[in-house]
């Protein structure tokens, strides 16, 4: 019974670290990555900033994402802005 009740409450753990992002969210981070990876950057940053939009003040990877890339295309301050939203 108390293996159960473990496995239980672990399952139900886990489903609330997902539960507050937005699937719309995850979707378009999803599609920004993509766009990245075929070096296709407009469509990148318009898919990135609606998975930062949609996902508030819950969803912070698309804001590390961000910062990443900003890093690498040399706007540093705006890097560091990305970087300070997702804190």
């Amino acid at each position: 019974m108390g293996r159960f009740l473990y496995l239980f409450l672990l399952v139900i753990m886990m489903s609330f670290s997902t539960s507050g992002q937005s699937k719309s969210a995850i979707a378009n981070f999803q599609k920004a990555k993509e766009a990245f990876k075929q070096n296709d950057t407009d469509k990148g940053w318009v898919h990135l900033e609606k998975a930062i939009k949609k996902g508030g003040n819950t969803y912070y990877q698309p804001l590390i994402f961000a910062g990443d890339r900003r890093f690498k295309e040399g706007d540093i301050l705006q890097a560091i802005e990305y970087y300070d939203r997702a804190l």
